[in-house]
């Protein structure tokens, strides 16, 4: 009998250790599952963010493309305009040296003042046609402080004085 008086508290006293383990145990699942939880939403907000630089990392190639065909569109630009101040020149040094429209006329033919003006509009188009689809692009990004709308409004300009030229030379043919 004193055996198994012995044995009930040792088994209570295992019951006891059990329950306690059981207790923190499920006391730790629970944390557990509150951090998993917690690293699931952080992992979430992680790919969201990665997404987003992403995508303005893709923006951001596509204006310095945009960027890079604006500068060659400036560069055209340049030289057709240097193309009409050379012909505009020409036209204006032979009015200075022939005395007047009557000695030009019969100094150039009307072949060569068609052929200038010609030249001219066709330059005048493609200048046209770039200043449309800078315009165009712009309309993507209205932002004044953004250098690609600076470079239209600069384009834009460039385009006025282009057709001021045009106008001048209207009067010269």
């Amino acid at each position: 009998a004193k055996a198994a008086t012995a044995k009930i508290p040792a088994d209570r006293e295992a019951q006891k250790i059990l329950e306690d383990w059981h207790k923190e145990l499920e006391m730790l699942s629970g944390e557990f599952y509150k951090e998993v939880e917690e690293m699931t939403y952080w992992d979430k907000i992680i790919f969201k963010n990665n997404e987003t630089i992403y995508g303005l990392q893709q923006q951001f190639a596509v204006m310095g493309r945009l960027q890079e065909d604006s500068r060659h569109r400036v560069n055209l630009l340049d030289r057709d305009q240097e193309e009409v101040e050379n012909i505009l020149n020409e036209l204006e040094a032979s009015l200075d040296s022939s005395g007047g429209r009557q000695n030009l006329a019969s100094e150039y033919s009307f072949e060569s003042i068609a052929n200038a003006k010609n030249e001219y509009e066709d330059i005048n188009g493609r200048v046209e046609a770039m200043v449309r689809e800078i315009r165009a692009a712009r309309e993507l990004n209205t932002d004044i402080s953004n250098p690609m709308s600076q470079l239209e409004m600069k384009l834009s300009e460039g385009f006025d004085s282009l057709k001021d030229c045009d106008e001048h030379l209207e009067r010269l043919a």
